[in-house]
């Protein structure tokens, strides 16, 4: 995943370029092991400005938030380095990982799961939010809004949303997609989700994956039977998906939830 902003000379969070022994040797003094996805992109640039300002948490019934980030930490200094001594200063939660903040808010990795999920730490009320479950989700929840702003919640109708769905303009899908979340027409929208499944877009089936990633376990204790059949035809074609990146999503869905 392309997340990098590359034309920034000035970037004060771009640190030299490293390796996989250096990220190796990284692990060791810690003790702990970095994501894959996250090694991914530190091999591509060792840290800086992202092309996105924020990540949608919530969804369905939930309110929709979107919390604002703009950089990720490299393994050194500003980086990844400085870690232990934020959680020292700030008194944060151990068993962490910092990798985004500037002292009034921060994004972590929690290493209390044996799958480290991604948090956000309020600096002063100490407030802790599940952002992701894990740190590939957290990758594919990252966008680009106008913050000041809320997206208008069902601003097109179902009519409209159906004839985007079936075209390939795949950022409209998503912002649909995002725009209908908490409908109250969970049923329709498992539908289209289900639908979108089979989409020739790699971009647009991550996006249904992510989706129900996040929600399936409001769906699975909330929602009625017709529901829960749905999501696991949804489940069920990802599973098959040409990617391994989705099938491995599935997969650990599927032993998350016994389905």
């Amino acid at each position: 995943m392309d997340i990098w902003v590359t034309n920034y000379d000035a970037d004060p969070y771009k640190l030299e370029d490293i390796d996989e022994l250096t990220i190796d040797a990284y692990e060791r003094s810690l003790k702990l092991k970095l994501p894959l996805s996250y090694k991914r992109i530190l091999q591509n640039q060792n840290g800086g400005t992202i092309k996105y300002n924020s990540i949608h948490v919530g969804g369905f019934q939930e309110e929709d938030v979107y919390l604002e980030i703009n950089h990720i930490y490299g393994v050194g200094y500003p980086g990844l380095l400085d870690s232990p001594y934020l959680i020292k200063e700030w008194d944060l939660l151990q068993d962490i990982l910092v990798f985004n903040g500037e002292g009034n808010a921060w994004f972590a990795l929690d290493y209390s799961s044996e799958l480290p999920h991604v948090i956000y730490i309020e600096a002063d009320s100490k407030e802790v939010m599940k952002v992701a479950a894990s740190f590939e989700e957290f990758l594919k929840k990252l966008t680009y809004k106008e913050l000041s702003q809320e997206y208008e919640k069902d601003s097109r109708s179902k009519e409209e949303a159906e004839t985007i769905f079936l075209g390939q303009e795949e950022f409209l899908i998503e912002e649909v997609l995002l725009s209908y979340q908490d409908t109250e027409d969970i049923e329709w929208y498992l539908a289209k989700l289900l639908q979108l499944t089979e989409h020739s877009s790699l971009s647009v089936r991550e996006a249904v994956a992510t989706v129900i990633g996040v929600n399936t376990e409001y769906i699975l204790y909330e929602c009625p039977e017709p529901s829960l059949k749905i999501l696991n035809r949804i489940i069920n074609n990802l599973s098959r998906d040409k990617s391994k990146d989705i099938r491995r999503e599935m997969k650990d869905l599927k032993e998350r939830y016994d389905l």
